[in-house]
């Protein structure tokens, strides 16, 4: 196998025409691509790391609003709980003072009904003890006579 030396030079005549042509309209372009990726890469992961970012400072501003509101949760619950057991007291003291006026009121009620029994009682005696005495006397005279003697007697 022999190399011929004009297919050699040729050859290389060849090689820095592809060369020239090359550095000449594909190398800029191709160089400007390979730079925007880069560029554009540089930028993905500058806004991926953002994103990450951004990410983190909404979970912890979810948490801060997460814990901010239970705390008022249970700032109202404790609210309500003294506001019921107020409540709760004033009911109780109402139900107490409407006790207290119905046991008065039901003590008033007995002292009425004992004096009235009491008062009935008496008159029911009386009329009892004017019959008995009636019909014992009206048989008796001389018991009559004795018993209003008595009356007089204890009347003066």
């Amino acid at each position: 196998m022999e190399i011929s030396l004009s297919s050699l030079v040729a050859q290389i005549i060849n090689f820095w025409i592809m060369f020239f042509l090359f550095a000449k309209f594909a190398a800029n372009p191709i160089a400007k691509q390979i730079e925007n990726r880069r560029d554009l890469i540089g930028k993905i992961k500058k806004a991926d790391e953002l994103y990450k970012q951004k990410i983190q400072e909404a979970e912890e501003k979810a948490q801060n609003i997460i814990s901010e509101w239970m705390k008022k949760k249970e700032s109202i619950i404790s609210e309500w709980e003294s506001l019921a057991l107020k409540k709760q007291i004033e009911i109780i003291e109402e139900a107490q003072e409407k006790a207290k006026k119905i046991n008065i009121e039901s003590q008033n009620i007995i002292e009425n009904m004992k004096s009235s029994l009491e008062n009935n009682f008496i008159e029911s005696v009386k009329k009892t003890s004017k019959l008995v005495v009636k019909k014992l006397l009206q048989k008796d005279i001389d018991l009559q006579k004795e018993y209003l003697d008595e009356i007089v007697k204890n009347s003066l």
